[in-house]
């Protein structure tokens, strides 16, 4: 009889993919890294790859998955089950047999550390806490981060108040690490610090939570003094200009008291501009020459986020000779209570009434003597003018 016989003496030779080969270049393998795929070819077929958890073929190897026998075929192995730890080498060789048991003369070798387990990270304030801050203030977050295999970065996930999200870098010393975010912003931080090993495997802290407040306005009130016949007019900024923002927002005026604590006629703008009448309250207009009031009134400052603080402004009014009395002691008629009013009335100095040279026009008080008590009468009204002759 007449048998046909196939001579193979070439052993088959196997690859891996190059996703894999990707995988391996760091020299770590992560838990997201143990489905290896590659192919195996022979001149004549390929019966099986086997995988062995060392660097040499032994009994406790195992075969991978693989295409149907052929010159060439494709195999995966999932290492799940045999491969895992922190930090540990490990060496996997790869074997190809062909049809009649040629096994490959030099196995495909690789070792690498396997690394499954991600970073341990524990902070020293609870993600779980708000902390609240002046925007002259500074957060410093800390902790510690451990790994097997070794750490190799951490960083800060941080959304700030625009909704824009960055990274920023953690200070990484050793075991510990530290974090002082970037406070740029008026309102809430959402902060997250993940680590990431030498293997890839990343870790995250919860969320930190950062609120970084708008600052209400300083107020100091205001304090002014005018006459009780008087309009007192403050041109802007008013009664804010001494109110100030330490976060530079605007400042305006939302309410304010009128009428005042004694009556008086209380006009506010937003800019700050007062208008204070006193002639519209009877107490302020019944003061005589010599007695004042302290009249005050309150306001509201809003700046543009919505804070709001309440000051007090203090007006002084002074009591005044009323109009008509003024107008009386003109002594020469001339609209102008003066030095000329003065002197007339101390040329009559002494007379008392029926006197030769009695004029009742020098006796100011009308109480029969020309004397100090009428000089004081004019001098109460000096430098007053009354309103110009319609």
């Amino acid at each position: 009889p007449i048998h046909h016989l196939i001579v193979d003496t070439s052993p088959p030779t196997v690859t891996l993919d190059a996703t894999v080969d990707d995988f391996l270049a760091d020299g770590f393998i992560n838990g997201a890294e143990l489905i290896w795929n590659g192919a195996a070819e022979d001149d004549y077929e390929v019966r099986r790859v086997a995988v062995c958890l060392d660097d040499v073929y032994t009994t406790g190897c195992e075969p991978a998955n693989s295409s149907l026998p052929a010159p060439s075929v494709t195999w995966q192995y999932d290492f799940n089950s045999v491969l895992a730890g922190d930090g540990i080498s490990q060496t996997v060789s790869l074997h190809g047999f062909d049809a009649v048991g040629n096994r490959s003369v030099t196995p495909l070798v690789r070792t690498f550390i396997v690394d499954t387990v991600s970073p341990v990270i524990t902070t020293t304030v609870p993600a779980n806490v708000r902390s609240v801050l002046t925007p002259e203030e500074t957060q410093t977050y800390s902790g510690t981060v451990g790994d097997g295999g070794g750490v190799a970065l951490m960083t800060a996930l941080v959304v700030p108040p625009d909704g824009v999200l960055r990274v920023e870098p953690v200070q990484l010393d050793g075991g510990d690490w530290s974090f002082t975010p970037l406070l740029d912003q008026l309102g809430e931080y959402l902060i997250q610090i993940t680590a990431t090993d030498l293997a890839g495997n990343v870790s995250s802290t919860g969320l930190f939570t950062l609120l970084i407040s708008n600052r209400p306005p300083l107020v100091a009130g205001e304090n002014y003094t005018t006459t009780a016949d008087l309009e007192l007019t403050v041109a802007a900024p008013g009664v804010l200009d001494n109110d100030s923002d330490l976060d530079g927002d605007p400042l305006s005026v939302i309410t304010f008291d009128n009428p005042s604590s004694l009556g008086a006629s209380v006009v506010i703008t937003p800019d700050g501009g007062l208008s204070y009448d006193p002639t519209l309250s009877p107490v302020l207009a019944a003061l005589l020459p010599g007695e004042s009031l302290l009249d005050t009134f309150d306001y509201t400052v809003s700046d543009s986020a919505g804070n709001v603080v309440v000051a007090t402004v203090s007006v002084l009014v002074s009591g005044v000779v009323p109009v008509a009395i003024c107008i009386a002691r003109d002594v020469n008629q001339d609209n102008h209570r003066d030095i000329i009013d003065i002197g007339l009335v101390t040329s009559h100095w002494g007379l008392t009434e029926g006197d030769p040279g009695w004029d009742p026009i020098y006796d100011l008080n009308d109480d029969g003597v020309i004397d100090v008590a009428d000089i004081i009468a004019v001098a109460e009204c000096l430098d007053w003018l009354p309103a110009p002759q319609q």
